[in-house]
């Protein structure tokens, strides 16, 4: 499992929604909460399930209501054993 912090650095509430994958894949993701008070963090965890041996790749898409950076992408990169 690998983790993506998100944090809020701004002076609101930071609503982070939506989140997913382009693919939806042999990657999974869980958030523990979708609403940061200013100067908190949590961690995306993103869970990794090979069905086969090989190389699998897909992309995190978080959205939020964060005025500069509304949609952030996120590369993830397995390889199956």
């Amino acid at each position: 499992m690998e983790k993506v912090k998100v944090s809020n650095v701004g002076t609101g509430n930071l609503v982070i929604a939506p989140v997913s994958l382009k693919h939806n894949t042999v990657f999974s993701w869980v958030l523990p909460t979708n609403s940061l008070p200013p100067g908190a963090s949590a961690n995306i965890e993103i869970s990794y399930s090979p069905i086969a041996y090989a190389l699998d790749s897909d992309e995190l898409s978080i959205g939020s209501n964060d005025p500069n950076n509304s949609l952030v992408l996120v590369p993830v990169i397995g390889a199956g054993s």
